[in-house]
């Protein structure tokens, strides 16, 4: 069931149900356009006349156009950033687009209109006012000097206007992303048009000239005065340096300070006495092993490379040597080899005499060494805190001479600059400069046809769009079969084509074969006058008697148990084709062969009583109350033997919901089953009474009429929720009234399901 509601309502089903998301499909908007074709059309219509109005009333204007080119690459005299460290397209695009709001500027403005006297132009200040603005003006103002409201002449209001109407009438913008810039001035006249344009060009260009010169005249100046100053201070801190540097005798030689000279040559000097010390103390622990060893041994005096020793120990050696031979050839008790080794003992105490005094010698030249190694120690300690201080000194002075050098590089630069600023002054020149002049245009600017007339479409279809659209929104009345069964929660079983009493009573008089109804014989005349409630009689073949088919069928498939059906004909406002319904369904019913008693359960407004050939004289009110027996109420229609009990109409009945309620209304309708195998009741509308909410107990299944196009989808709604028992009991609802050759338009390709050509084939009986 929601596929079937999504196929045919599009978004009109959604838009009924808030539980559902819209919906919108082609099919869907193109059938909304269909329907509101004629609202579409005025429209547009509409536009178009005024598009037309527009075009014949309007008074053709020209435009002429002047071009100047900006030549941003060219350096500016006072850009304080290198055009190197940014973007040039973007710096570039900045300064063109600033030159074109140049160019539409009040200076350029004023400049142009006294150069042309604009504010004499009747085209900018307007036509002088005739007699009557006139004579309105003086009044206004008479009433404004009894008011004590004293009006202060406006001598500048020509001017003004002038101003005002240039405004509106130039046009400057760049050329796509060129240095191009177009003027374009519009006017009534060709040749004003150019002369203005041209104008324009001109003195902006003249203005950019006088304004450089200005600011080289300014620039000069600033930077005369600035000079003078960076001068000034840039002298004031290098005499700032010189006294800095006398003050912490920071004097340097050969590009170095003296404390760090005199730093560097101690320190060397310490190197050279450290290496002394070692080399003397080395000498002096030597000298200490040797004198603590044995003499006898006088080889290790060797190292000690002294003259006396040398000389000592090789008359040692030649001694012992003697001393060795003569202790072999005459014995060691020899007297000579006594001698000899006396003599040796006498070279040892030599050498070991000489040995200690040049250990006191190495100990001298030691102690000697360590002294003046203290020496430079303690003098480099000084020095090196000298320097320390020398060093802290010299942070500032260099942030001293940083200062000087930062004024002076000041100095040099805006002297530079001045230099340049001096040589322009006497040559201005400008970035822009005329590329094209302005020529009176062959072609007006306005109004174009094509596009007045095409702007003029185009608006007329999106407001006759946006109207329909508007209105098809704002309509709820349900207009499908899809929105039928989205509004009632049940299916839709048919729709009931729109038959006009004259198309009824030519089926009648075609399916009788006579021209008049009156010339009928009575025995075979019906029970009802009224056409358009036999037509399923008169139209077996027809679209009408089809849907009524259905409805059979829907209340068939719902009976589940045995014995008479009693169906209730219900609607949920007044004149939506329920009797019509009720009547033809009971006819088609009983058509069959089948018992069918078909009631009018209206008392209020009996419809189908109203229908009859002739009045009743008893009716479902007095059988209710005892007056009569059924047999007696009913009138039996003698084509198909249906039964009807009518409503005497001639009197108002105030509790009708009362007697629909009551037992004996009860007890009728079970003795109408036993006699018939089908009860339709023709019931009052949901809506307006509580005659169907209170007599709903009583009947077995409903079928709802709902009239297309009329009615609203909450009225319906609203209607199904007082009556939860109907609701419940509902079989199914028929779409009645149905403009079939309109229903296509919002059924879309679902309509095609009731499209009369298709039932050509079948709608007649073979010949």
């Amino acid at each position: 069931m929601a596929g079937l509601i999504e196929q045919h309502a599009g978004f009109r089903s959604a838009s009924l149900d808030p539980q559902r998301p819209v919906e919108i499909d082609v099919a869907s908007v193109l059938s909304v356009l269909r329907r509101q074709r004629r609202v579409i059309g005025l429209a547009v219509a509409l536009a178009l006349g005024l598009g037309i109005a527009h075009l014949l009333l309007a008074s053709p204007k020209y435009a002429a156009t002047a071009s100047i080119m900006v030549d941003t690459r060219r350096n500016q005299m006072m850009q304080l950033q290198n055009e190197q460290q940014m973007p040039d397209a973007l710096v570039d695009a900045a300064l063109v687009d600033s030159q074109a709001e140049t160019i539409k500027s009040e200076q350029i403005a004023q400049n142009v209109v006294t150069r042309l006297a604009l504010d004499a132009d009747p085209e900018f200040v307007g036509d002088p006012p005739g007699p009557i603005a006139e004579a309105i003006r003086s009044a206004v103002k008479t009433i404004k000097g009894w008011l004590g409201e004293e009006a202060e002449p406006d001598d500048d209001a020509p001017r003004r206007a002038a101003l005002e109407a240039y405004a509106k009438a130039l046009d400057v913008k760049r050329i796509g992303t060129s240095y191009v810039i177009e003027i374009s001035f519009t006017t009534k006249d060709k040749g004003k048009s150019a002369r203005i344009a041209n104008a324009i060009a001109e003195t902006y260009i003249g203005d950019q000239v006088q304004f450089r010169s200005d600011v080289m005249r300014r620039a000069g100046n600033w930077l005369e005065t600035r000079i003078l100053e960076l001068r000034r201070q840039a002298s004031e801190a290098e005499a700032a340096v010189q006294v800095f540097r006398s003050q912490n005798n920071l004097i340097d030689a050969n590009g170095k300070l003296v404390a760090d000279q005199q730093l560097s040559e101690l320190t060397s000097q310490l190197a050279s006495a450290r290496s002394d010390t070692a080399q003397s103390r080395a000498r002096y622990e030597r000298i200490q092993a040797i004198l603590s060893t044995d003499l006898g041994d006088a080889s290790v005096a060797d190292t000690l490379r002294n003259d006396v020793i040398i000389k000592l120990r090789q008359q040692f050696n030649d001694v012992a040597k003697r001393e060795s031979e003569w202790s072999a050839r005459y014995g060691p008790t020899h007297t000579a080899a006594v001698n000899l080794r006396a003599e040796m003992k006498q070279i040892e105490r030599s050498i070991h005499d000489e040995l200690r005094r040049i250990g006191r010698t190495y100990e001298s030249d030691y102690e000697i060494a360590k002294v003046r190694e203290q020496s430079l120690q303690k003098q480099i300690d000084d020095v090196f805190g000298e320097v320390n201080l020398t060093r802290q000194a010299q942070v500032r002075l260099r942030e001293l001479e940083s200062t000087a050098q930062s004024y002076r590089t000041m100095h040099d630069t805006f002297l530079q600059r001045y230099v340049q600023a001096v040589q322009q002054q006497s040559s201005p020149v400008t970035e822009a400069r005329i590329l094209s002049v302005a020529m009176p245009p062959r072609e007006k600017a306005s109004p174009k046809t094509l596009v007045v007339l095409g702007v003029a479409l185009a608006g007329g279809l999106m407001l006759g769009t946006a109207a329909g659209f508007l209105r098809e929104a704002l309509d709820r009345r349900v207009k499908t079969a899809a929105e039928a069964e989205a509004v009632t929660g049940t299916n839709c079983l048919g729709v009931l084509p729109l038959i006009q009493r004259r198309e009824a009573r030519a089926a009648r008089r075609a399916r009788r074969g006579e021209e008049t109804v009156s010339s009928i014989p009575p025995e075979m005349r019906a029970v009802f006058r009224e056409p358009l409630l036999t037509h399923v009689l008169d139209s077996p073949f027809s679209q009408f008697t089809e849907t009524l088919r259905s409805v059979k069928v829907a209340i068939d498939g719902a009976a589940l148990g045995g014995g008479g059906r009693v169906i209730g004909i219900v609607s949920s406002v007044p004149n939506e084709g329920k009797t019509t319904l009720a009547a033809n369904l009971a006819l088609l019913i009983a058509q069959t062969g089948r018992r069918v008693t078909l009631i009018d359960g209206d008392l209020r407004n009996p419809s189908l009583t109203n229908g009859l050939a002739k009045p009743p004289g008893l009716g479902l009110v007095e059988v209710l109350l005892g007056r009569a027996t059924p047999e007696a109420a009913l009138l039996t229609e003698v084509t198909t033997g249906l039964r009807v009990l009518p409503v005497i109409s001639d009197r108002r009945i105030s509790h009708s919901n009362e007697i629909l309620s009551s037992q004996a209304m009860r007890d009728l309708l079970r003795t109408l089953r036993a006699e018939s195998d089908y009860v339709v009741v023709d019931l009052p509308p949901l809506g307006p009474i509580v005659d169907t909410r209170a007599a709903a107990q009583l009947v077995d299944d409903f079928v709802m009429a709902l009239a297309w196009s009329a009615t609203p989808a909450a009225t319906v709604q609203r209607a199904l929720a007082t009556a939860p028992a109907v609701r419940d009991g509902l079989v199914g609802v028929v779409l009645s009234k149905v403009d079939l050759e309109r229903y296509g338009e919002f059924e879309g390709q679902g309509g095609l399901y009731y499209d009369a050509e298709a039932w050509e084939r079948y709608g007649a009986p073979r010949a």
